[in-house]
């Protein structure tokens, strides 16, 4: 399977996970724009997979920040649809995108940054190890399916837009199920929770990653199976 960063994508996404991430204008931006886009949320995840030994401690802590806010766009989620939509809005473009970092963007890395940053092994290991939970959370509009009982964050904001009945106490409660997971994962990096994760933990980093921008590229990048998506306990529902 083809899927690749360029140059300056792997550059800038090295750098970012030496520190920046933690820079405040920085974190600010990523709340707006909930994360990255597909591309750059994927690209993220694999470079620091690539060089954190498939332990992506920023990804799992940016994640619970962000599941974080998605928890609280829901609260109260009785109010009408058309609020929470708007809470759940982007309000800039991706950092990178923003840049005008992109598939065909140069950079200055050298060549044994970019090798490793070129190294999908990590990610789809990754992947690999926790598909059997989180490919039950993948948003059935990505994966083109006529009914739909899940949603990623864009697919939910147009349906909630364009007025599609949409459960709005099932789609809380699947935000709230996923944050206990990242948090519990982003925790257990500290010394003294260390060994509190668990698999289901770790998929639900890549679950966040799918509903905060969509699953299109996650696929592309790590293969999906098929018939696997719906827990046994999840019938899917009739609703658009």
């Amino acid at each position: 399977m083809s899927w690749s960063l360029s140059d300056g994508e792997i550059h800038f996404l090295w750098w970012f996970i030496q520190g920046s991430i933690m820079n405040p204008g920085t974190r600010q931006h990523l709340r707006q724009t909930w994360g990255f886009c597909q591309r750059h949320a994927c690209g993220f995840l694999a470079i620091e997979c690539a060089f954190r030994h498939g332990r992506p401690h920023g990804a799992a802590l940016l994640y619970e920040d962000l599941m974080e806010r998605a928890r609280d766009a829901f609260r109260g989620y009785l109010r009408p649809g058309a609020l929470v939509a708007y809470r759940l809005r982007e309000r800039r473009p991706c950092l990178l995108c923003e840049l005008q970092i992109g598939s065909q963007s140069a950079g200055a890395a050298g060549s044994e940054i970019l090798e490793r940053g070129r190294d999908l092994g990590e990610v789809r290991a990754f992947a690999e190890q926790t598909r059997g939970y989180w490919e039950a959370c993948v948003c059935d509009r990505c994966l083109g399916r006529s009914w739909i009982f899940r949603r990623c964050r864009p697919h939910l904001i147009a349906s909630l837009r364009h007025g599609d009945p949409v459960d709005l106490e099932r789609e809380a409660a699947f935000v709230d199920a996923l944050l206990e997971h990242v948090r519990r994962y982003a925790r257990a990096f500290r010394w003294e929770q260390r060994g509190t994760d668990t698999v289901e933990d770790h998929a639900a980093l890549i679950s966040a990653l799918g509903w905060c921008s969509g699953w299109g590229e996650w696929l592309r990048l790590v293969g999906s199976s098929t018939g696997s998506f719906l827990r046994a306990d999840e019938p899917p529902s009739r609703g658009t």
